[in-house]
């Protein structure tokens, strides 16, 4: 009746034979007996009700008792309670059904109503008389107190408010490495815990005995083979006038959950350092891959802006598309390898100019399998849109090689229509259909998963790896657009991406790259010789002087020399980092009384820009590279005119 918890009789059939109040109130139940009869399966969820059974099976096939952190939902909130289940037995000690008596560790109040639901002379005689379980000439209260002692789960005890231990329960006794409980009487409950739980039990005495008031805590006992971790509770036991005279300690045993506990935290420490040295590795390959990319791109841009010839021109700028779609696999790949994705960047696009450079980088292989390929683009698209390039063309190029790749014959075609358009921004949606072998409903359901790839059994064995379509969806949802699949097995599909973008306002329209002289001396600090060289040409095309270096030491003693306007600084340098670099700039400008420099950023590693930092060191911007030239142009005019006087 008045154990701190719950307490419940079940058969082995599952249906609860008896329980306490305290349980019943729990299960929302008016009275005990409202619960005779009755499986967790009515009182339970699904889930818990599954790991209950699951738990009785066990004790059933072991005969053994099972000591369980296990969490509920009761009256609505999610609760904790350390149980203990025991097979419940009859004289021929066969197993009849189990009991089980439940602590919650939320509520510590549970075990202060227990104590002082007895009795206040039958608390004080316990703790006046020594009693022990051995005393059996006790009757009445006093006996029931002690009987319910003995039957609680794990360690009970008993002591003076000097520490003393004036009683306990077999179980204590035992767990302690005694024959009786009498053998326990009159030691301290410091002498079995390891130093610094000692000196915790002894503040805790001290402030329990002043304060009136509980306390839960977990402690480590001392053990020749293993540690063993109690959870205790401790509460005052208090006389007649409300003065506190004893305490009574209610463990249990947590040492199975505490090694697990530790052996999930040890193998959980070990996926930390394999992710860590995982991302590191992707780190380190990332400069390097992206660096040949890079410069492909930067140069034959600057090639095709210098070429006069057009025929010429239009064919760098295809390798420069080309080579932007290598990157952009390049940057698809370790965004996808790594745990931190890519931020949505929105800039000015030309949908058209987009389209076309999807299409020219699909043709050769629609031409190769003599597919026809049709394009139906709307002309009320405006020239230029606001949006993700990289994840719209990430978009389509997906597309458009899985229309390829599933379509042997007939047509293949790409539809851009404007669906809405405001003031201020305006739907597009682009369609794929291809006459290839489709997809049933239930290969649709898949097909976005990742590692998906249809496997057409007797028509086509699967190819590729199914990172594409999931990567379609993604990017998808990270723009808050709609994507639509209507498609029939052996009739084709059509694959709809609806996507909103922003109108550019006059700020934004695209500029060509500044035809005067700006007259500034650059400095550029970087160690890829031909991204050295992409900017020497972009310096020389603005009108401005330029040196280089590559080195962070070459850098400050170039500073010291000479006068400079504006530094071009990659973040990744021979012998130090961009960041440092520049607060060793600053630093030498405050020595020197020189005028700050205008410092521009660069890196081919999105992940190793900081802004907050940026911005205490007066950095002026940052690209991610590969930087385009208008941009980068338009930008050092920008920071020229600012400064200029």
């Amino acid at each position: 009746k008045h154990f701190p918890g719950y307490v419940y009789l079940q058969s082995l059939n599952r249906t609860l034979l008896t329980c306490n109040k305290q349980h019943g109130l729990a299960l929302g139940a008016p009275v005990e007996a409202y619960l005779e009869g009755k499986t967790f399966e009515n009182l339970l969820s699904q889930s818990d009700a599954d790991m209950v059974a699951d738990i009785v099976d066990e004790i059933t096939a072991t005969n053994e008792t099972k000591v369980l952190l296990e969490s509920y939902v009761f009256l609505g909130k999610p609760c904790q309670f350390l149980t203990i289940k025991m097979p419940l037995r009859n004289k021929k000690n066969t197993t009849i059904g189990i009991i089980g008596f439940s602590l919650p560790l939320e509520d510590k109040d549970e075990i202060e109503k227990f104590i002082n639901s007895a009795p206040t002379d039958v608390m004080q005689s316990i703790i006046e008389d020594n009693t022990t379980l051995d005393n059996k000439h006790y009757t009445g209260d006093t006996a029931n107190l002690i009987k319910t002692i003995e039957n609680m789960p794990g360690h009970v005890f008993w002591m003076g408010t000097n520490g003393q231990i004036l009683g306990c329960n077999h179980n204590q006794a035992l767990f302690l490495g005694y024959d009786s409980p009498v053998d326990l009487i009159g030691k301290y409950p410091s002498e079995f815990l390891i130093a610094e739980h000692a000196k915790e039990a002894i503040e805790s005495l001290t402030k329990i005995v002043a304060t009136g008031k509980p306390i839960i805590k977990e402690e480590i006992y001392k053990s020749t083979d293993d540690f063993l971790v109690m959870i205790s509770h401790k509460t005052p036991i208090k006389n007649n006038d409300g003065k506190v005279i004893g305490i009574m300690v209610i463990s249990i045993d947590i040492s199975k959950n505490k090694k697990h506990e530790i052996k999930l935290e040890q193998e959980k420490e070990k996926l930390e350092i394999a992710n860590d040295f995982k991302n590191q590795f992707i780190q380190d390959i990332e400069h390097d891959m992206r660096t040949p990319f890079v410069g492909l791109c930067s140069m034959t841009e600057l090639c095709a802006h210098k070429e006069t010839d057009l025929a010429k021109k239009k064919q760098l700028y295809e390798i420069s598309n080309c080579a932007k779609d290598l990157l952009s696999y390049c940057d698809s790949l370790l965004e996808f390898s790594s745990k931190a994705s890519f931020s949505n960047n929105k800039n000015l696009i030309s949908i058209k100019d987009l389209i076309n450079s999807i299409v020219n980088t699909s043709i050769a292989a629609i031409r190769a399998k003599n597919i026809e390929f049709k394009l139906d683009y709307d002309d009320m698209i405006p020239g230029s849109v606001i949006g993700d390039s990289y994840r719209l063309k990430r978009i389509l190029s997906n597309l458009m090689s899985n229309a390829v790749k599933y379509t042997d014959y007939g047509y293949i075609k790409l539809i851009i229509k404007l669906e809405s358009c405001n003031d201020s921004e305006l739907s597009i949606s682009f369609t794929v259909i291809d006459s290839g072998i489709g997809m049933s409903k239930e290969e649709q359901k898949h097909i976005f998963n990742k590692y998906s790839t249809l496997n057409y059994t007797n028509r086509r064995p699967s190819t590729g790896h199914g990172i594409g379509l999931n990567e379609v969806k993604r990017f998808v949802e990270d723009l808050r657009g709609e994507i639509l699949i209507d498609s029939e097995t052996d009739k084709g599909s059509s694959i709809t991406v609806k996507l909103n973008f922003a109108q550019p306002d006059d700020s934004t329209e695209e500029s060509f790259i500044p035809q005067y002289a700006i007259n500034q001396k650059i400095l550029i600090a970087e160690d890829s010789r031909i991204t050295i060289k992409f900017l020497e040409g972009i310096a020389e095309e603005i009108g401005c002087s330029s040196k280089t270096a590559s080195t962070g030491r070459d850098i400050l003693s170039m500073l010291k020399a000479e006068y400079f306007d504006i530094l071009l600084l990659d973040i990744d340098l021979e012998d130090t980092d961009g960041y440092t670099l520049a607060r060793k700039i600053r630093k030498l400008e405050l020595t020197q009384q020189q005028t700050p420099i205008k410092i521009i950023m660069m890196t081919a590693q999105q992940s190793k820009l900081n802004p907050e930092l940026a911005k205490e060191l007066n950095i002026t911007h940052s690209f991610i590279k590969p930087i385009q030239l208008k941009e980068l142009a338009e930008t050092i005019q920008s920071v020229a005119e600012d400064y200029t006087v």
